[in-house]
């Protein structure tokens, strides 16, 4: 049976440790066509369960496809990853990422030379820049639904993101998959809001990275500066540039 070398999934793997993410490989080597360009869909907010500890558990469930553009893939390397982070305000709460993490993989079992170039769409600054513009209609999406003051459950309506990343082209929708109630609660905003900008500021940047060392030849760190996550100061967030062009990165040969 054809496998993978151990050595590329202990690059993604490792890229993703570093960052605190618990990843498994769920398919060491599929083989199918994986059509040539990135996507990215997550959705979040429709079930919020009690977690180990007894809090609330926001659970964002993603799956983002990473491949060159020139071509479709012959297959896949599959991985499970999980990461979990605590809002800590006067009602504690988890945002939970569960993340289903698929690379392209060529015939002969090496990562795509595209992609070892780092000439995909999913690479290049501009994508995540358009990637954090999803997230921020997400948050205006939320923080506009109607909120009754009575009501105290933290479910709702499923606020939903997807995007396709292609050569030059990114096409992309964000909004909310209704339920049966008309209002929400303060708590479910809260929630929501919350993980629109922990994706926004922490995910997406982080993910990137991983991207970034793909090819094991670079190691990408963060620079960090002070944010705001609602009435609470963040410490070591990413940031956007003066010119708003991109995510702000140190490169280390």
């Amino acid at each position: 049976m054809h496998s993978v070398s151990p050595h590329q999934i202990d690059i993604i793997q490792a890229a993703l440790a570093a960052r605190g993410y618990k990843s498994g490989i769920l398919s060491a080597f599929r083989s199918v066509e994986l059509p040539a360009g990135s996507t990215l869909a997550l959705q979040f907010g429709d079930e919020v369960p009690r977690g180990l500890k007894g809090l609330p558990t926001v659970i964002l469930n993603c799956t983002c496809q990473i491949n060159a553009d020139d071509g479709p893939s012959a297959g896949l390397i599959c991985l499970g990853v999980e990461k979990v982070h605590q809002v800590r305000s006067e009602q504690s709460f988890d945002l939970a990422l569960k993340l289903k993490l698929r690379v392209g993989i060529e015939a002969d079992f090496h990562v795509p030379s595209e992609l070892v170039r780092g000439e995909s769409a999913i690479q290049r600054a501009e994508s995540y820049v358009y990637l954090e513009s999803l997230l921020a209609d997400a948050h205006e999406t939320v923080t506009s639904l109607r909120i009754d003051p009575l009501e105290n459950t933290l479910c709702g309506p499923a606020i939903r993101i997807e995007a396709r990343l292609f050569g030059d082209i990114a096409l992309g929708r964000t909004g909310v998959i209704r339920s049966p109630k008309a209002v929400v609660s303060s708590d479910y905003v809260r929630h929501a809001s919350a993980a629109c900008e922990w994706l926004r500021h922490r995910v997406l940047p982080e993910l990137r990275s991983v991207i970034h060392e793909l090819t094991g030849k670079s190691r990408v760190i963060i620079t960090d500066r002070p944010a705001r996550l609602g009435n609470q100061t963040r410490k070591s967030l990413p940031f956007l540039d003066a010119n708003g062009t991109g995510l702000e990165f140190k490169t280390v040969q």
